[in-house]
């Protein structure tokens, strides 16, 4: 018969007994190892630690050393410093605001000296020219021409002192909300990035508007509109196509990624073609009406518009004689009669 196993290995806790009444040899507050007095303890040093941390201050009895110093944001130290890109130390005398404003100003003109030797030492910026500001040392210009003898701007960069960026086209700003920001950084300190810009700035074609005179002379030089405004001569032109003014939508995009116009200036297109024939039917109105004026009283608006609509009714008539000389003709083939008519040519 096998033996039974230990269920423990180790020697046997000891048990102390003690008879009723008799008192324990441990007391239990002074035990070294009791957890109730290491909390206690342990609360009093942080609590004597805290208030070594926090200096309180009593109004009567307060006391500065005298090496101590107060800047001007009111703390007292012996010396002060300012962690920015490296650790600068100021004087207590020196208002810290304007101490930093000056450390990143003088940063930010470093900067922008060294992106425009860097700049100068490039040369390919395509159909744009680097050009000096003369009001302003501390910009940078990119300008592209049209090819014209006006020699008209066409587009315009300008990088500030804080690397911001404005584009212009036909002197107009470039809204920020434009689909053509998309891909592009928000600021340019590197060559790189202002080369990119360029680029994809070449390969937008500037938006042409309303250009068609018979749309311009809806909207006219001293007519004031909430919706769209008439943009003179830029000299501009797109491909074949040369426009000495043109109607743009207030809220013209100014450039496309592709196509003639934008799609602000498309909607506004139809509101012109739609005022244009209300146009047109009240002059046939007015030119069918009871109104018998003589050219004589006629103002210079009016002839213009009498011309314009006869000049419509002409090529109204050409077009519907050319039909019924091509259905004549036809019927003339099949059937194999021939009519007696005469064709002026």
């Amino acid at each position: 018969m096998s033996r039974r196993k230990k269920s423990s290995l180790g020697p046997r806790r000891k048990y102390h007994y003690r008879k009723k009444g008799q008192p324990s040899s441990h007391n239990h507050e002074e035990h070294p190892y009791d957890k109730s007095n290491q909390n206690t303890e342990i609360i009093d040093r942080w609590a004597e630690a805290m208030k070594s941390f926090y200096l309180t201050f009593d109004e009567e009895t307060e006391t500065t050393p005298e090496n101590e110093l107060m800047d001007s944001d009111g703390d007292r130290a012996n010396s002060f410093y300012v962690i920015l890109h490296r650790v600068y130390q100021y004087s207590p005398n020196e208002d810290l605001d304007d101490f930093v404003e000056n450390i990143l100003m003088s940063s930010r003109i470093d900067q922008f000296h060294q992106l425009t030797r860097d700049l100068q030492k490039f040369d390919h910026f395509g159909e744009f020219t680097l050009v000096r500001d003369i009001k302003n040392d501390f910009v940078l210009k990119f300008v592209s021409f049209y090819n014209s003898s006006t020699m008209s701007i066409k587009a315009c960069v300008i990088i500030d002192m804080s690397f911001n960026v404005t584009v212009q086209i036909h002197r107009m700003d470039l809204p920020k909300d434009s689909t053509f920001w998309i891909g592009l950084p928000h600021i340019y300190k590197t060559v790189h990035d202002i080369a990119r810009l360029l680029q994809k700035l070449e390969q937008w074609n500037v938006c042409m508007g309303n250009y068609e005179s018979d749309l311009i002379d809806i909207l006219p030089s001293d007519m004031k509109s909430t919706s769209a405004y008439r943009e003179y001569d830029m000299g501009a032109f797109e491909g074949d196509i040369k426009y000495s003014s043109t109607i743009r939508s207030v809220q013209c995009e100014l450039i496309v990624s592709s196509g003639l116009r934008c799609q602000k200036c498309s909607i506004y297109r139809s509101t012109l073609r739609k005022t244009k024939q209300r146009k047109k039917m009240a002059v046939d109105k007015t030119l069918n009406g009871s109104s018998r004026k003589s050219h004589a009283v006629m103002s210079k608006p009016e002839l213009i518009m009498k011309v314009d609509s006869l000049k419509g009714r002409s090529e109204k008539l050409k077009v519907e004689n050319h039909k019924l000389k091509k259905n004549i003709l036809d019927k003339m083939k099949t059937k194999g009669v021939k009519l007696m008519f005469l064709v002026n040519k």
